[in-house]
Formats: structure tokens, C-alpha cells, sequence
């Protein structure tokens, strides 16, 4: 038995989905069938009840799904003993970050980190949110700072620990229709063209999900990250976007107005700490984490939870250029 078919064991569970727990764990559904056929066979146990529509766990697999989960946790916490006991904080930290977390003064967290634990050696890769978490899969980082996506898009192998909590607001010209309204509703943006983030990003996610639950379809005029591009093309009306409350105060000008979204309707954006469940405990992962909490708990000059819903509580600055926009 190897301890990668348990933890597929798992997920196909979390999912009932072997197609679905294979694009999470990035490998084919050909070969995660291959896995647990062989732990099936190995223990002549059968786990999955398989169907054509869905997948549920047999009376014996559900015990077999719960003394599994029993065995990773204690795997883990032996890994994290004889690690802690053998080896001091040191090494190489990789860590994956959205371009957004420079708006959020999240960098700092960085830079004090390293401060305090010198003998690290800290690597910084840059990527949008879907990357960063397969590249946590795939054992190229230790842990990354993101946007969070929407609950269905997360990926149950990681953790997530949030960091700061925004809320995202419409930016328009200061020419459009919707420039002088105290906050928006969704049924406002029916008709409008309206320009994304890239795809990839957990704020593309939240921003769908919110169209998609008020039954709209957005009128996408395009996807774009690059904040100096997309101020500019919301200034010439070629369309409206959405920034975190953060991102806009920091880099929206005066030419532009800053919206936000009514009470019923206020898209969420959480900037979250993640790391691969089963490297948590790791020495150097850990003590990031740990330290990270208590420096966000230290801080006051990150978003923490719900802005003012009108337009008064918002003190854009000049326009930035050349940043980016995750």
C-alpha cells in the first residue's frame, strides 16, 4: 500500500467523482482508477460502488475512508516530530504569490518573516491563483498567498488561512451613467460591457459566481490583469471592472468613480495563506503560518471586513501605472 492511493482514496470520497477528484489531484482518471483498483484488489475489499452517473463509498469503504483519514493524520504529526526534533528553522521556503498581494502590503509579511528567521532561504514565484495551487500539488512551492476562489473551485488537498477580507467595488468612468449612484445592484450590469480579470484568477471566480447566481450572463468585452491597462479602458468607457476596495484606493484616480455593491449583493474577496494539508506541519511551512497569523492579528492597515456602501468612504489617489491586478 502506498500512502498517495490512500490520500486518492480520499479525495474520490470529498468528490464521489473519480473524473472529478482526478482533475483536482492532476493526474488522468485513467490512472487514479488504476490506484485504487490495485488497493482494492491488494486488500480484496471493494470502496467504491461505481455507476455511470456517480460514485459512493461501499458500508466497508466507508469504514476503510474513515481509519484512512486516521492514518494520514498520523502520518503527518510523526513527520512533523521527528522533523522538529532533528532540524532547526532552516532551508529553502518556497512561496507562490499573486502581483495583488503588493497592494495589500502583504510583501512586508515576507520581509518580516525573513527577518526573524535569517537561516531561511525564501524563493518568490509569481503566478495567478489556479497555477499556484496546482504548483502546490506538484510539489514546485511549499505554500502561496491568493485570491480565494469560490468554495466549488477550492482544492480540498490544501489549507487555507485567511489573511485579509475585502469586498469588490465597480470602477467606472466618471462619464458613465452609473458614475453617480451610492451603490450598485447587479441588475444595473445586465446591459454593461463589463472587462474581467484573467481567468485564472480566484477574483475572476468570486465575480463570476455573483453574475451567475443573479442569473446573469456577463456582457465580457475582455479579460485583462494589467491594472494601467484596464483604468485606462475604463476611462475611454470601453467598459466597467471590479477591484478589491483595497486595490482601488491605492490605484483608482480622480477621473474615475469607485462603486460599491449594494448590501444584498456584496462580493466578498478573501486573501488567503495556503498549503498542501499534508506539508502543513513541515517545520518551515509551519512556522510561516504561524507567524503570518500573528503578524495579520498586529496589523491595522489591512482590509478586515465590510467597507461603508457609499461612495464617501473611498479617498482614491492619482492613478498608478504598470501594476497588475490579480
Amino acid at each position: 500500500m502506498e500512502l498517495r492511493q490512500i490520500y486518492y482514496v480520499i479525495e474520490v470520497a470529498k468528490w464521489n467523482s473519480f473524473t472529478k477528484a482526478a482533475e483536482v489531484i492532476n493526474i488522468t482518471q485513467p490512472s487514479l482508477s488504476q490506484q485504487i483498483s490495485k488497493l482494492e484488489k491488494k486488500y480484496n475489499i471493494k470502496i467504491f460502488d461505481r455507476t455511470t452517473r456517480f460514485v459512493v463509498p461501499t458500508d466497508l469503504g466507508e469504514r476503510f475512508i474513515e481509519d484512512a483519514k486516521l492514518l494520514i493524520n498520523a502520518v503527518e504529526g510523526f513527520n512533523n516530530k521527528v522533523m522538529t526534533r532533528q532540524h532547526q528553522i532552516n532551508g529553502t521556503f518556497r512561496i507562490g504569490v499573486e502581483r495583488v498581494i503588493g497592494y495589500l502590503n502583504l510583501y512586508s509579511l515576507i520581509s518580516a518573516f525573513q527577518e526573524k528567521f535569517p537561516d531561511v532561504v525564501i524563493t518568490i514565484i509569481e503566478g495567478d491563483t489556479k497555477n499556484l495551487i496546482l504548483d502546490m500539488v506538484n510539489g514546485v512551492i511549499d505554500a502561496a498567498i491568493y485570491t480565494q476562489p469560490i468554495e466549488n473551485e477550492r482544492n480540498s488537498l490544501v489549507d487555507d488561512e485567511t489573511l485579509t477580507e475585502d469586498e469588490m467595488v465597480l470602477i467606472v468612468s466618471k462619464k458613465h451613467r452609473l458614475a453617480q449612484k451610492k451603490f450598485i445592484n447587479m441588475t444595473d450590469l445586465r446591459e454593461e460591457r463589463i472587462i474581467l480579470p484573467d481567468k485564472n484568477t480566484g477574483a475572476s471566480s468570486i465575480i463570476f459566481d455573483i453574475f451567475n447566481r443573479a442569473n446573469i450572463k456577463p456582457n465580457k468585452v475582455g479579460e485583462c490583469s494589467q491594472v494601467n491597462i484596464v483604468l485606462e479602458l475604463v476611462q475611454n468607457q470601453v467598459g466597467v471592472t471590479f477591484f478589491s476596495s483595497a486595490v482601488a484606493k491605492v490605484c483608482v484616480g480622480n477621473e474615475m468613480a469607485i462603486i460599491p455593491m449594494a448590501r444584498s449583493e456584496v462580493i466578498k474577496k478573501f486573501t488567503v495563506l495556503s498549503a498542501l494539508k499534508r506539508n502543513r506541519l513541515q517545520p518551515i511551512t509551519q512556522a510561516f503560518r504561524e507567524f503570518a497569523i500573528d503578524w495579520i492579528i498586529q496589523r491595522d492597515d489591512l482590509p478586515h471586513g465590510e467597507i461603508p456602501h457609499d461612495n464617501e468612504a473611498f479617498k482614491p489617489i492619482s492613478s498608478s501605472s504598470g501594476h497588475s491586478l490579480a
